[in-house]
């Protein structure tokens, strides 16, 4: 009996090894194959060949998974059901091997257990407003086809996020958690810890019931069925629940507007934080604007009707938007200059004899604001609701109001603190907002179905946050702000009073409009949800021409031996090569590179005519060299011999300087030919050494002669001092006569003495300054140039510095702040896209991804 015990027993144990092995063999077979049918997948429309265990049987079946969207108060919305097709391997040794939704699952016996886990990530992060949220990665592979035993093959259907899902979202508007369902799936008690795992969730009866706060898994294993519930964005605001989507186009927003517009003054910032770059931000009105001369108005206004004056001259900011102008002809007040490159713009200028107000007919009008009646309706029926189930604080018995849903048939409350959450209170009665404090990170939503008085300063703690207070009204009450205010008053359709001296931080969204005078909106713009002028006219750009200013120009140009070829009489430029001309006789070019008239006796030295292929000739002056291609004969020029002998010698020199070409002489008349011929004047003057600097021509409205004037000499040392100076001197001496004055300061080095950089730096800050010359700096190669110098003589005038390597770049430059200095009066106004800033949850809250597979035998 012990022999036959030791050998039943022997039996059994190779029974459980040969088991073991044939499972280890079958969950290897899975294995590959889910990483062969990620190769098909990476591949896209390729088909993959895949391979089955000969022994053992297969078989295909369909599971299904769901996912539904809830936004914590209304019904969940659903998305379309998945199939999940899933392979299922039997070795024939009772064990039982599947792949599905791209993990591998193992079933022994009655339990099932996880080989490796599906293509389903729960993870946390924190949201842009540092609130901490949950996030859901799902890939889900489907398989349909035949499978046998060998080998198979794979190919790709179909990819991609269900439709449903995007509908899902908008549906319910704010995804507070999702419920995550897998049906009809033989490995559910596998799932069930996968996910309890995964979720970091625990398990409970009944999920409905699981605690707001906490990921639940819920299992059902007679119906083979398992779900999990987690938490999604951050709690759901009771205002999205009500449907409340508010539009806000700028700091105020009024169908009608009346009152005094004395230094009304509507400002826009970013990042929470006002003066944070701080412009001009608009005012729209679903109506005429009527301004009386003693009107101020610092914003943009965007208006559905005309601009209109009563008389005097309205001040407001340079541009306003209109729909309300016949495309035909503008009203009477206005005068048509012009449209901008797209035809669709029309400008005016407000008045025929000023400049200040330039109007723009926008192509369509803007959409009206529309109450919010019915959902304001129905915020304080549900907030009543639940305030008679408990499930909310009556406000009229609270003071403090913390986080939380209140219901009051009034409120006049001393302090909101939201450090735990948002504070949602309704009321069908009276709303007084006197000396309130709100602290906290969060918000605070007031639904008054009634009248509204802000009498004393309303403040919102911890940082500007504009958007922490909203205040809606209907149509049928009046709001009336009294006193400073933090927050929004969205109120469209009620009638709204701003008392005198009032400062809002945030917006007004209103019917008709009653403005005292003294009245600031700073408008946060990350409460903009929309803009109210067409995309096609939002880059405005106009040019009226012939209003700007006439300009004096004095171009002042270095002259010294580095911009040219060399300097005879220094030995760092001494020639190279030396060929003597002999006489007045024309001979042939002797060199052909860079060169300079040099004479070996004492005295000036001699000037040299030079003739071109076609029989031109041209005279050069002493030290004025030149490129040698462009001519064909030389001779000394026949009435500078007089005493001397005529005998002179040219050389070419090592150092080609750095414009040998004089192409600033180029870029200097490009500049000019930008000039107003009738209006403008202009003067040249070059600078080397304090004796070597002068005035090529002095200022002067006669522009073909300064163009001619301009040479491009080249001898001495080098003080910039000097040649602004120069050209100073004649702005001390020439009225300006209202012209707006320009310096163009062009120096290929430094000054030779270190002493006269201060001279410049206060001639910069001191003399053009107080002659208001604006002065712009060209640098011309990097050798041997002062860059800090030049870049403080321009800042200190307003101007700017630029500096170039080559003086094939001066035209260029030249040309570039030619165009900037004769600008016409261009005005251009911008509005780029906006932000959203409803509070609905991002569409990348969840990220299904569905794969279908074909698998054939």
């Amino acid at each position: 009996m012990a022999a036959v015990l030791i050998l039943l027993t022997g039996f059994t144990a190779v029974d459980t090894v040969e088991s073991d092995i044939s499972q280890e063999r079958g969950e290897q077979v899975m294995s590959q194959f889910d990483a062969d049918l990620h190769t098909a997948l990476i591949d896209g429309d390729a088909s993959e060949s895949v391979y089955l265990a000969e022994e053992g049987t297969y078989e295909l079946s369909n599971s299904t998974l769901s996912v539904s969207v809830s936004n914590g108060y209304s019904e969940p919305e659903t998305i379309d059901d998945i199939e999940i097709g899933t392979l299922e391997y039997d070795d024939g040794e009772g064990n039982r091997i599947g792949h599905q939704a791209g993990g591998v699952w193992r079933i022994e016996g009655d339990t099932s257990t996880v080989v490796s886990e599906p293509d389903i990530r729960y993870y946390r992060e924190e949201n842009e407003d540092g609130d901490e949220v949950g996030r859901l990665d799902l890939s889900v592979t489907s398989l349909q086809g035949e499978v046998g035993n060998g080998e198979h093959t794979v190919e790709p259907l179909e990819r991609g996020e269900p439709s449903s899902v995007d509908d899902a979202i908008d549906e319910v508007g704010f995804v507070d958690d999702i419920t995550l369902t897998i049906s009809d799936t033989p490995y559910h008690d596998a799932w069930a810890e996968f996910l309890k795992d995964e979720f970091d969730a625990v398990e409970v009866d009944d999920c409905d019931a699981a605690p707001s706060d906490t990921n639940a898994v819920c299992h059902d294993p007679d119906n083979q069925e398992v779900s999990v519930v987690a938490t999604i964005d951050a709690d759901n605001p009771f205002a999205d629940h009500v449907g409340l989507e508010p539009t806000v186009y700028g700091g105020l927003y009024a169908e009608e507007s009346e009152g005094n517009y004395n230094e009304l003054n509507v400002r826009g910032y970013d990042d929470h934080e006002v003066g944070t770059n701080s412009s001009d931000d608009l005012l729209v009105i679903n109506d005429d604007l009527t301004l009386t001369g003693s009107s101020t108005v610092e914003a943009v206004p965007v208006l559905d009707g005309i601009l209109d004056k009563t008389g005097g001259k309205p001040t407001v900011s340079q541009i306003t938007y209109a729909g309300g102008i016949d495309g035909s002809g503008p009203p009477a007040d206005y005068e048509f200059i012009n449209t901008t490159g797209d035809g669709n713009t029309e400008v005016y200028w407000l008045d025929g004899d000023t400049s200040d107000n330039l109007v723009a007919n926008m192509s369509s009008p803007f959409d009206p604001v529309e109450p919010i009646d019915d959902e304001l309706e129905t915020a304080v029926e549900d907030l009543e609701y639940l305030e008679s189930t408990d499930q909310a604080g009556d406000a009229v018995a609270e003071d403090d109001l913390e986080a939380g849903l209140y219901y009051g048939s009034s409120l006049d409350p001393s302090s909101i603190d939201t450090r735990d959450g948002d504070v949602h209170v309704g009321t069908d009665g009276s709303v007084t907002l006197s000396d309130l404090e709100i602290e906290g990170g969060n918000s605070t939503y007031l639904y008054a179905d009634g009248p509204v008085t802000i009498k004393d300063e309303v403040t919102i703690e911890d940082d500007d946050r504009a958007h922490a207070l909203w205040v809606y009204g209907n149509s049928n009450d009046k709001i009336t702000i009294e006193a400073d205010f933090e927050g929004v008053v969205y109120a469209p359709g009620s009638e709204v009073e701003i008392k005198n001296n009032v400062e809002i931080t945030g917006a007004v969204v209103a019917g008709d409009v009653k403005l005292g005078p003294h009245a600031t909106i700073n408008f946060d713009r990350s409460l903009r949800t929309d803009v109210p002028i067409p995309e096609e006219n939002r880059e405005i750009e106009v040019v009226e021409v012939g209003t700007r200013d006439p300009l004096d120009v004095t171009f002042v140009l270095d002259r010294s031996g580095s911009m040219g070829p060399g300097n005879p009489f220094s030995s760092y430029y001494s020639p190279s090569t030396l060929e003597k001309i002999d006489g007045d006789e024309w001979q042939p070019m002797p060199v052909d590179d860079p060169f300079r008239n040099y004479w070996r006796y004492s005295g000036s030295n001699n000037r040299i005519e030079v003739k071109d292929e076609n029989g031109n000739t041209s005279v050069l002056d002493p030290r004025q060299g030149g490129r040698t291609e462009q001519w064909e004969e030389i001779r000394v020029y026949p009435d500078d011999c007089g005493y001397f002998s005529c005998d002179t010698y040219i050389g070419t020199y090592p150092n080609a300087g750095n414009d040998p070409d004089k192409l600033r002489v180029d870029a200097t008349r490009d500049f000019i030919g930008m000039l107003n011929q009738t209006e403008d004047r202009a003067g040249i003057y070059e600078f080397a050494t304090v004796s070597d600097t002068q005035a090529l021509q002095e200022l002067t409205d006669d522009l073909t002669k300064v163009e001619e004037s301009v040479v491009g000499n080249e001898y001495g040392g080098t003080n910039i001092a000097a040649g602004m100076d120069r050209a100073l001197d004649d702005y001390r001496t020439t009225p300006a006569n209202g012209n707006e004055r320009v310096m163009i300061l062009l120096s290929d080095g430094e000054n030779s003495d270190s002493n006269d950089d201060e001279v410049a730096r206060e001639l910069a800050e001191e003399d053009a300054n107080d002659l208001d010359v604006t002065i712009y700096t060209i640098g011309l190669g990097f050798d041997d140039l002062n860059e800090d110098l030049l870049e403080d003589i321009a800042e200190e005038t307003g101007g700017e510095n630029v500096n170039v390597d080559d003086a094939e770049e001066l035209e260029d430059v030249f040309g570039e702040i030619g165009e900037d200095v004769t600008a016409e009066s261009d005005f251009t106004f911008d509005i780029d896209s906006v932000p959203d800033s409803a509070s609905g949850s991002s569409e990348y809250v969840i990220d299904i991804d569905e794969h279908s597979v074909l698998i054939e035998d």
